[in-house]
């Protein structure tokens, strides 16, 4: 029996070994709301806000100076951003801009924040919107 554990540890441990060599660690760091907040305070010219919502969404207000580029128009605009910046992707909750990051980071972008909790956490603070 323990012949026979052995082995099938061993095949594992080749089968996952190529795996294992191949993955990156994730370029995307996760966010909450007085973080988010602080950075917008900043007004750094290398951070861009980019709120991937849909129109619809937008009309209850955005982070002030927020690009609009909601999640389904992502994929058609990444060419016309740098990717030298430093991006804060967000969304409702923090579930689309986690997969707008995703994106991003699948199209070789590396400074990337996933603001967790999103507009739903920004509003109940009371931070400033733009409508």
């Amino acid at each position: 029996m323990f012949k026979f554990i052995e082995c099938m540890r061993r095949s594992v441990m080749k089968l996952s070994l190529p795996f294992l060599k191949s993955s990156k660690a994730s370029q995307i760091q996760n966010i909450y709301s007085d973080t988010v907040y602080s950075l917008y305070q900043a007004q750094d010219k290398d951070t861009v806000f980019i709120d991937v919502r849909e129109a619809f969404e937008w009309r209850e207000g955005i982070i002030p100076g927020a690009l609009k580029i909601s999640l389904s128009e992502l994929s058609g605009k990444i060419h016309s951003l740098d990717p030298n910046l430093n991006y804060v992707l967000v969304c409702r909750s923090g579930n689309r801009s986690l997969t707008a990051a995703r994106m991003l980071e699948k199209a070789g972008f590396t400074q990337l924040s996933n603001f967790q909790g999103g507009m739903m956490a920004w509003q109940q603070k009371r931070y400033p919107l733009s409508k």
